[in-house]
């Protein structure tokens, strides 16, 4: 439960101001950054009060950044249940996130836009730079609004971080090189299945749109798994939108 004259609920006007330029020049509509700290300790800035109320009211918060690592995640660090109300009832859907890790704590910057926009993936990966300056700017700009949530966090009690430190500073994607993204050989159906997977569907909507069963829809992404090396959803749209044939497909 999060007070309602919590810190976090009465500065998201100043969070939009600064979040204007990135709303203004983009299809991004919501954002938030949190450091998720090793003791269960959260200080957040949201651009949306209505949902960061009704996420921790509701207690999706102890589901909340299970054992992350750095790196980019597309709705996976949230609790399921809180991107359903999150798409349902106020408008924010297909998320990225930015995780990096600090001395004792997660970084965490969230892009997300509205429900039916969904080639914002694209637009994500390859605007990733922009947004990681965008993120660099905030900081810069939104300082004394972190020192304010750093001294009122608000408590995760299901928060339970990894804590091995990365001596890296920033994100990267993987090893592929170009070269190796040009190489990779996909069949007709399995850009489908990518395509489908980018515009955020699930297994069970991709194989109905496909007219195939779920099992054959598995057995499509356990080859690409294969082909791209990863293992993750995330890991797969990440590697995946450097191939130009799916870039293609998106277009």
């Amino acid at each position: 439960m999060i007070p309602k004259n919590h810190i976090s609920l009465l500065i998201t006007n100043h969070v939009n101001e600064l979040c204007a330029p990135l709303f203004n020049n983009s299809e991004i509509s919501y954002f938030h950054y949190a450091k998720m700290y090793d003791d269960g300790r959260v200080s957040v800035l949201v651009t949306n009060p209505y949902y960061h109320s009704h996420f921790w009211e509701r207690k999706y918060n102890e589901d909340f950044f299970p054992n992350y690592k750095p790196g980019i995640f597309f709705n996976e660090p949230c609790a399921t249940k809180g991107l359903e109300d999150a798409r349902n009832y106020f408008n924010i859907d297909h998320m990225m996130m930015l995780l990096s890790r600090q001395a004792d704590h997660y970084e965490v910057f969230g892009f997300a836009t509205h429900t039916v926009n969904d080639k914002i993936i694209s637009f994500y990966m390859y605007n990733l730079d922009s947004l990681l300056k965008f993120g660099d700017f905030f900081k810069e700009n939104a300082n004394r609004l972190i020192t304010e949530i750093d001294n009122n966090p608000l408590i995760s009690n299901g928060y339970k971080p990894n804590r091995i430190v990365s001596d890296e500073s920033r994100l990267k994607f993987d090893n592929f090189s170009q070269a190796d993204y040009l190489q990779i050989d996909l069949t007709d159906r399995q850009i489908d299945c990518i395509r489908n997977l980018i515009k955020g569907m699930t297994m069970k909507k991709i194989a109905k749109i496909m007219n195939l069963s779920p099992k054959t829809i598995e057995h499509y992404f356990q080859i690409i798994r294969k082909k791209l090396n990863c293992r993750s959803r995330s890991e797969l749209i990440a590697k995946a939108l450097q191939i130009p044939v799916i870039r293609r497909a998106l277009d």
